[in-house]
Formats: C-alpha cells, sequence, structure tokens
C-alpha cells in the first residue's frame, strides 16, 4: 500500500488530480488499445482487476511514474537536441560524391557536381529510386537521360542544365519518369 501511496504523489498534483503529462500518457494508452470503449480495454480493466495482487503489476506502475517524474526533464533536452537537429544536414540515407567529370549516377547517391560535368540518369531504374544532385560551381552541370524522361516544372525532356552555385534537387523515379523537385 505504502508503494502506491509514493505513485499517487508522483502522478498527481496538488489537488489530487492527475497531471496533465500523466493524462497525455493516458490517453496514449487508451488510443493504443483501440479508444473509449474497445473490447481490448474492458478486457484489460477486467483483467487488471482480477490480478491486483500480482506483483510484476508493481513493477510496471513503478517504473510508470519514474518515466513520468523524468518527462519534464526530458522535454527540455528534447529542445535542446532538436534545435542541434535543425542545425545538420539530413543525409536521408543518400551516398555522397562530388564529381567534376562525366558520371553515371545511381540509387540513393547525392553528388556535387561542379566544373561542368555531365550527370547521367540510370536506365535501368526501378519505381521509387532516388537521387540528389547539388550544384557547385556556376559552371553549368548537364543532367542527362536516355530518353525524355526527366520532369522538371512541369516539363518532360532528356537533359536540363544547372548554372547556379549551392542549388539542389531530389530526383524521384515514378515507374515512367524522374520528378525534379
Amino acid at each position: 500500500m505504502a508503494d502506491y501511496l509514493e505513485l499517487v504523489k508522483e502522478i498527481v498534483n496538488k489537488d489530487g488530480k492527475a497531471t496533465p503529462y500523466f493524462e497525455d500518457y493516458l490517453f496514449q494508452i487508451i488510443q493504443a488499445l483501440g479508444g473509449e470503449g474497445s473490447d481490448t480495454i474492458t478486457t484489460s480493466v477486467v483483467n487488471a482487476e482480477e490480478s491486483v495482487r500480482i506483483p510484476y503489476i508493481v513493477g510496471h506502475i513503478n517504473r510508470l511514474a519514474k518515466r513520468i517524474s523524468t518527462l519534464e526533464g526530458d522535454l527540455s533536452i528534447y529542445k535542446v537536441a532538436h534545435q542541434v537537429t535543425q542545425l545538420q544536414v539530413d543525409t536521408a540515407g543518400y551516398i555522397a560524391k562530388t564529381k567534376n567529370v562525366p558520371y553515371s549516377i545511381v540509387n540513393n547517391e547525392w553528388v556535387e557536381a561542379s566544373s561542368g560535368a555531365r550527370i547521367t540518369i540510370p536506365n535501368n531504374a526501378i519505381k521509387n529510386h532516388r537521387f540528389r544532385l547539388s550544384i557547385a560551381d556556376n559552371s553549368g552541370i548537364k543532367l542527362l537521360s536516355t530518353s525524355k524522361n526527366i520532369k522538371i516544372r512541369g516539363q518532360l525532356t532528356d537533359s536540363v542544365l544547372f548554372r547556379t552555385a549551392g542549388e539542389s534537387f531530389d530526383f524521384h523515379y515514378f515507374g515512367d519518369y524522374w520528378l525534379a523537385a
């Protein structure tokens, strides 16, 4: 009984009401079980009432209480981590390459091209293949295809010339054309 009273102190405020963090945590549990009125929730409540004396439930409750008591600290750490993450460039699984000579790009590559490099799109692409092309200088980077399957600004073409340093373009293959974004 004493353990239960200690738990209640951690999850309720001075008025005896559940803290907002605890209410949110309980709401997430209810949603995961199927929402209000769910048979899963009714069964869980009945099973919980029948097994009040099982010791492992106390362990679960104690871990929950500890998590709730540290949640506020976690939130402040998250804010700092989020700010740091915003400063990083997300490579999203791309393999980085730098090229200043003709090059045939492959799936999941991020190529930074310079010195007038000619970049060729793969002929054997599979739906949902992707790559990223970044322009390193103003020399004019040409992206080439063997067929008219590059869609940029709503138009299909077999080549695109990029001249502005610092620009990046994502290309995604939709099965019959590469869409530039």
